[in-house]
C-alpha cells in the first residue's frame, strides 16, 4: 500500500512492485490551492483557519491567514478563528486554481475596570437575535479583544456582586483596524 501525503491523504492499496524494474504507481491526486485574506484595515494579522471536509466533524487542517495551502479538488467547510467566528460552508477548490476567501479586518475592545468583574460579549444579528462571543474579565482588569466588525453589547457584574440587580449592559459598535 501507498500513502500519498496530499490534504486529505490518497491511499493506493494492492501495489505489485516488479522486481529489477522501474515501477511507476499512479495516484490521482488533482490539487488546488486555498488562501484565506483579510481585506481591510485589522488590528489582527495572526488568524487560523480550520478546514474540514464537506459535511464532516474532523479537522483536515489548520493553516494561516494569507498562507497557501494545496488541497484536493473537491468542496470544504472552513471556520476562521475570529471572534465572532466565521463559518464558509461550500468552498470549492479546482484544479491548478486559487480559490480565495476574503473576511473583513478586526477591530479592537478595550477595557479597563476598577474591580474585577465577570460578563459576556454578544454580537447583534440583522435579525435582532444576540449570539454569545466570549466570556470576559475573571480576574483580569484589563483586557485587549478582536472583534469582527458590527454591532456588540457587554453584559457584565462586579465580581463579587452576588445578584443580577447588579448587572450592567453595554452596546458598542466595532469598525475595521480601529480601536
Amino acid at each position: 500500500d501507498m500513502v500519498v501525503n496530499t490534504l486529505p491523504q490518497v491511499v493506493v492499496k494492492n501495489i505489485s512492485i516488479l522486481r529489477n524494474q522501474h515501477n511507476i504507481i499512479p495516484a490521482d491526486c488533482p490539487q488546488g490551492m486555498l488562501v484565506t485574506r483579510i481585506k481591510g484595515p485589522t488590528k489582527l494579522t495572526n488568524v487560523k483557519v480550520r478546514v474540514s471536509q464537506k459535511g464532516q466533524t474532523v479537522t483536515l487542517n489548520v493553516q494561516d491567514i494569507n498562507q497557501i495551502q494545496n488541497y484536493l479538488v473537491g468542496t470544504y467547510d472552513l471556520e476562521i478563528l475570529t471572534l465572532p467566528r466565521i463559518y464558509k460552508k461550500d468552498v470549492v477548490i479546482s484544479q491548478s486554481a486559487f480559490s480565495y476567501i476574503d473576511i473583513p479586518g478586526s477591530g479592537m475592545l478595550k477595557y479597563t475596570a476598577t474591580k474585577p468583574i465577570v460578563g459576556q460579549i454578544f454580537v447583534n444579528s440583522p435579525e435582532g437575535k444576540n449570539a454569545w462571543v466570549c466570556d470576559i474579565g475573571f480576574d483580569k482588569l484589563t483586557d485587549l479583544i478582536y472583534l469582527q466588525p458590527g454591532q456588540y453589547k457587554v453584559v457584565y457584574r462586579l465580581k463579587s456582586a452576588v445578584s443580577t440587580d447588579y448587572t450592567m449592559v453595554q452596546e458598542f459598535k466595532v469598525t475595521a483596524g480601529e480601536n
